[in-house]
């Protein structure tokens, strides 16, 4: 791993955080709930300003992973599909109601 460069206790607190998820991400089953999905992708979307597209191929990446489990998982990729190929629906949670009702 590179040595992160000096930048105070948030940063030794982060890397931390980040060192103990990426060994859980290796070593254990991560079962993530939907609502949760949400709102990262809320986060990465209105916060961090990520084009849909990015965010769509990232959790995807991340939800193909071995030990992530997620419930409906078939429903929340077509809904991360819709939400990244579309402007009709402004939000996640819009883009799955879609997916519920119409597939």
């Amino acid at each position: 791993m590179t040595p992160m460069p000096y930048c105070g206790i948030s940063c030794m607190i982060t890397q931390k955080w980040a060192d103990q998820v990426e060994s859980l991400l290796e070593n254990e089953t991560v079962i993530i709930r939907a609502e949760v999905l949400a709102e990262v992708v809320y986060v990465l979307d209105k916060v961090y300003k990520l084009p849909r597209l990015e965010i769509h191929t990232v959790i995807t990446q991340f939800l193909d992973l071995n030990n992530v489990e997620i419930e409906d998982k078939v429903v929340i990729v077509l809904t991360l599909e819709t939400y990244s190929q579309t402007r009709a629906c402004s939000h996640y949670a819009s883009a799955q109601i879609c997916e519920l009702i119409f597939r």
